[in-house]
Order: C-alpha cells, then sequence, then structure tokens
C-alpha cells in the first residue's frame, strides 16, 4: 500500500472513511464482511426514476438479445485500460483495505453548508477584508491629495483670501490628520476647525503674510497588525450529508466485495446466462466489466438533492452533456426525497442502479 498516499489510508482494514472540512478523515464505517452481508435488499425490482423526464440508456446497450436466464449467447467483452489511481484502489479493495474516496456533497443556502473547502472560505474572507481595508487607505490618500492641492492653490492665489472658503470646505481636516496645514487659515486655528466666531472677514493685511512651511515629511500613518487572523473553526456537516457520505462508501465497498466473489460464483452466473460453460465464461467476463467499471465511478461522485424530482423518483443522472460531471471531473448525482425517506439496503441499489448509467 506504499503506492497509496497515507492520508487516505485507514488504520486497519475493512474500514471505512470520510473526509472531514479541516482536511482530514473521519474512519468510523464497518466494512466488514459480516457488516456488508448484513445490508438487506429487496426481492422485487423497482424502478429508481419512474416519472422523471430526464431520459435514461440502459446499463447496457441493447443492440443485440438482452442477456437473460434462458442462456442467450454473450459477446467476448475486450479489454479495457484503467487508471493508475482506480488499479491502486482496487488492489487494496482486494486485501479488504478501502482508501478514502473522491466523493463530495453538495448542499443549499436552507441547510447553511455548501460542501465546498473550508479553508478555500476562509481565504474568500481574509481577502474581502484586505481589499476593504485597501479601498479605506485609498479613499484617506485621495482625501489627503486633495486637502494638500486645495492648500497649495490657497497659497498660490494670496493665502489669506481662500482662507475661509478652505476651512468651510474641510472644518474637520483643520483638527484632524491635516491640521499641519491649516497654520495658513486662522480661522481653523481659532475655531478649531469650525466657522469663524466673527461674521466680519479679517482684515486685509498691509503686507503678504510670509509663507507657512510645509513639512518635509508626511507624518507616519498608523500600521494595521500584519498578524494572521485565526482560521475559522470548521462548520459541522448536516447529518443528511454524513449519511449519504457513508452509503456511498458503503456501496463502493460492496461492489468491491462483489469483485472478489464473482470469478467464483457459478451458480448465480449459471442462474441468470445458463449452464453452458461457453456462455458462463464470457458471461462472466461482462459482469467483471461492469462491476469495475461501477466500482471506479462510485469512487469519483459528487451528490446534489436533485432540482427536477418527481414524488416516485429516488435518483438521477445525466448519462451525458454539461450536467453529466462537475468541473473537477466527478460524476454528478442527483438526489430526491424519496432516496432520504428509504432504508440503507434501498439507498446502496439506487447508488448503484444510477452508476450503471454513467
Amino acid at each position: 500500500m506504499a503506492a497509496i498516499s497515507p492520508d487516505r489510508l485507514p488504520a486497519t482494514a475493512d474500514v471505512g472513511c470520510r473526509a472531514e472540512g479541516d482536511g482530514g478523515g473521519v474512519c468510523d464505517i464497518d466494512l466488514s464482511p459480516h457488516a456488508l452481508e448484513a445490508v438487506k435488499f429487496a426481492q422485487s425490482a423497482r424502478d429508481f426514476h419512474s416519472g422523471h423526464p430526464v431520459p435514461h440508456r440502459p446499463a447496457v446497450q441493447q443492440e443485440e438479445e438482452a442477456l437473460s436466464i434462458t442462456g442467450h449467447a454473450v459477446k467476448r467483452e475486450e479489454r479495457i485500460a484503467i487508471g493508475l489511481e482506480d488499479a491502486k484502489m482496487k488492489v487494496a479493495n482486494l486485501f479488504r483495505i478501502y482508501p478514502m474516496l473522491h466523493i463530495t456533497v453538495e448542499g443549499d443556502a436552507h441547510d447553511g453548508f455548501d460542501g465546498g473547502s473550508l479553508v478555500e472560505e476562509a481565504a474568500e474572507e481574509a481577502a474581502e477584508e484586505a481589499a476593504g481595508e485597501a479601498a479605506e487607505e485609498a479613499a484617506e490618500e485621495a482625501a489627503e491629495e486633495a486637502a494638500e492641492e486645495a492648500v497649495e492653490e490657497q497659497e498660490a492665489k494670496g493665502g489669506q483670501k481662500r482662507c475661509y472658503t478652505f476651512c468651510k470646505t474641510f472644518p474637520r481636516d483643520c483638527r484632524g490628520i491635516y491640521k499641519q496645514y491649516c497654520v495658513a487659515c486662522p480661522q481653523c486655528s481659532s475655531a478649531e476647525g469650525g466657522k469663524p466666531t466673527t461674521t466680519t472677514k479679517p482684515a486685509k493685511p498691509t503686507s503678504r503674510p510670509s509663507r507657512p512651511l510645509r513639512p518635509i515629511h508626511r507624518p507616519p500613518r498608523p500600521t494595521k497588525p500584519t498578524a494572521k487572523p485565526a482560521e475559522p473553526e470548521p462548520k459541522p456537516k448536516p447529518q443528511w450529508m454524513v449519511e449519504v457520505e457513508k452509503v456511498s462508501i458503503k456501496a463502493q465497498a460492496y461492489v468491491a466485495r462483489a469483485i472478489q466473489l464473482a470469478p467464483r460464483d457459478s451458480e448465480e452466473l449459471q442462474r441468470w446466462f445458463g449452464p453452458e460453460p461457453r456462455n458462463e465464461e464470457q458471461a462472466r467476463a461482462k459482469v467483471m466489466k461492469v462491476l469495475n467499471s461501477l466500482s471506479g465511478m462510485l469512487s469519483n461522485v459528487a451528490y446534489k438533492k436533485g432540482p427536477e424530482c418527481s414524488s416516485n423518483t429516488y435518483a438521477y443522472v445525466y448519462p451525458r452533456g454539461p450536467k453529466s460531471k462537475n468541473d473537477q471531473g466527478q460524476y454528478v448525482f442527483f438526489l430526491c426525497n424519496v432516496y432520504f425517506e428509504s432504508d440503507e439496503g434501498e439507498k446502496i441499489e439506487t447508488l448503484t442502479h444510477e452508476g450503471s448509467h454513467h
């Protein structure tokens, strides 16, 4: 198991792990043969998406006669290539070791949890705060530059003549960070930034007043703390999300268990595909191909609450098109209320059934 990252491996066999918001994992899912065999499945077939408007293609293309109990001939299956990560997982599953799967569950506004990365949310909040601080600093600098330009214009046009206008326009600046520039305004100095206490204009000086000295350097701006803010506590997942993850992991383990048993389960193969040795061999190849494809697909799924559910629909998928996968390359499953009201066996059947459409 050295080829698989230790972060994805449970501490022992027969245990499944699910991801938490802080990037770690919680390994609390019993995947032992006893637990998997204890799952109860209904004996009668059901339509998992009856009445749903999204068209579905069958899991096996019906270009020729379908496989059946009467023993129809089965075409020999061609070998298919699988990815390296999928191969690693399948080898681990042979030893009943179940690495953490790449699955996500997305909520909605009513859940208060969107299923995204909590680290990404914290980074976005920090970026928004930094942008707000930068905007405030830019506004302060712009106001300071405007005040300086006003003082320069006032001095260029005679100093005291524009003093009253300056004080009226920028009354607060005289007692704020621009107080050093208000020495040219007696009204500002005497009235602490307000309007002159007398309505009479100041006497016109007989000689031009000396130009006030301007500071060579601006006073240092107060620095803001640079310490990194503490990361917010991870939001707990709603219980329905946790249950979806657990059932999904158990469904993948159930398929992995079927892959282990299928090569030596001749009785079921003969029951469904006939007793002829040739049919049994080719049917086994067909079954193994479907199971391996299903196992790989169930390890890379994004679950959502379906917006197009009918009253008798368990779940649905889009076999093709932009809604088939998300931008992370995960297969998208849309779950309906009937799914959430079902028992564990029905939920596992739903996921494996819908997975066959992908």
